[in-house]
């Protein structure tokens, strides 16, 4: 018995605090059997054995949670650095992809211009074809007798 502060009391507190929650807390107890022992793993700790028990057994689970400890703070540096690197390349991609919008946008507009330009010309080209047509031919003389054809809107003929 601890005064004070139980074992479940605490395993809450160590795993409260952040600079001892991930310390592998194993749970030494005179309650035997499943149910203290499950209450005991859902509390939070990482294994639970019953007294009596054998040095060699604690020595054994203590090393196996020792390296399994390792191993997470090594596979969460690894998994840490993982993020960061594909933070900075989705952040990469982000801005080259703002610059391709930027780049179509920009190409687009000229496309959009030329478009334009376009078809005020085909515009232009169709008034000029309808005017050509509308144009009336029409036969004079001059004042010496000579016969001229001319065009509506042109002076061809007369010097």
């Amino acid at each position: 018995m601890m005064p004070v502060l139980d074992g479940f009391g605490l395993l809450r507190e160590l795993r409260a605090d952040e600079r001892t929650r991930t310390i592998p807390i194993i749970l030494l107890s005179a309650r035997a059997g499943e149910e203290s022992a499950v209450e005991g793993l859902q509390a939070g700790a990482d294994d639970y054995l019953v007294k009596p028990f054998s040095a060699r057994e604690l020595l054994a689970r203590v090393r196996t949670h020792l390296e399994l400890a390792q191993l997470r703070r090594e596979w969460t540096v690894a998994l840490e650095r993982q993020v960061q690197e594909r933070t900075a390349e989705l952040f990469q991609t982000c801005q080259d992809l703002e610059v391709e919008v930027t780049e179509r946008k920009q190409a687009e507009r000229k496309l959009l211009e030329a478009q334009q330009v376009v078809m005020q010309q085909e515009r232009l080209r169709a008034l000029g074809r309808w005017r050509a047509a509308s144009h009336t031919i029409s036969t004079t003389r001059s004042p010496g007798g000579a016969v001229h054809r001319v065009t509506a809107g042109t002076r061809a003929g007369f010097e």
